[in-house]
């Protein structure tokens, strides 16, 4: 974590130690393992770790729920929303075909 951030290690120890940001868990050896989770918090500034936190749990909360869907989509389109899986799988070949040389 100090490599990617350019935190002293010293500095990581200090708010390990002082539960600003708590490791992840601990190799055999005893060296603390960081999150990209705990990272983002440690270099987040104070002022806005509310709403980072807010906003972490809430993507940490959606994690494998379905998408929620509305009916804007049909509305706009006049049809029904397809999934992200159907539209590629409806456009591989158009991004896949050779080019066409009279263009």
């Amino acid at each position: 974590m100090a490599r990617r951030t350019g935190l002293s290690v010293s500095a990581i120890r200090f708010d390990a130690d002082e539960d600003v940001v708590a490791p992840a868990g601990y190799t055999r050896a005893g060296y603390r393992c960081y999150d990209a989770r705990d990272e983002f918090r440690r270099v987040t500034p104070e002022a806005v770790r509310p709403a980072v936190d807010m906003l972490l749990n809430a993507w940490n909360a959606a994690l494998g729920q379905p998408a929620y869907l509305t009916s804007t989509v049909a509305e706009i389109l006049g049809t029904p929303p397809r999934t992200f899986r159907h539209w590629v799988a409806d456009h591989t070949a158009a991004s896949t075909a050779a080019p066409d040389p009279t263009n």
